[in-house]
């Protein structure tokens, strides 16, 4: 995705600040999925899944409790966060799922308004047993 985004300028022709977060110019999102039944009883998926994001920079005040301080300019880098998750299906009850999120350890520097919530890599393990279902 491209996005331009313009933001209002006052009568000399300044930016004036945007109160919200601003628009990166670049997005890409990624996925790729493979999936597999080995045996009848037996099957596999896997998942890899990305974004990139391009840096962008904004005019914010330097102080939000005294705006005639005056605003500043802050710039955010651009970076990228993975997963990669794989799915396993025993028998037809069973579903066994891991999954590594942010599988290159990326930290933001400094968390503020436009960083991801990230304290860098997270792996998260979850079964499913559909008790409805019989063996």
């Amino acid at each position: 995705a491209y996005t331009h985004e313009e933001l209002p300028t006052d009568d000399t022709g300044n930016t004036l600040s945007n109160q919200y977060l601003p628009a990166r110019a670049h997005a890409l999102n990624v996925c790729v999925e493979y999936d597999r039944q080995w045996k009848r009883r037996y099957g596999t998926s896997f998942c890899l899944g990305g974004r990139v994001l391009s840096g962008t920079k904004n005019q914010e005040y330097v102080d939000y409790y005294d705006i005639s301080k005056g605003t500043v300019e802050v710039r955010y880098p651009a970076y990228t966060i993975w997963k990669l998750s794989t799915v396993h299906r025993i028998g037809r009850m069973v579903k066994l799922t891991l999954a590594l999120d942010n599988v290159f350890n990326y930290r933001p520097r400094h968390y503020y308004l436009n960083a991801p919530l990230t304290d860098g890599i997270n792996l998260q393990i979850g079964l499913k047993i559909d008790l409805g279902k019989s063996l």
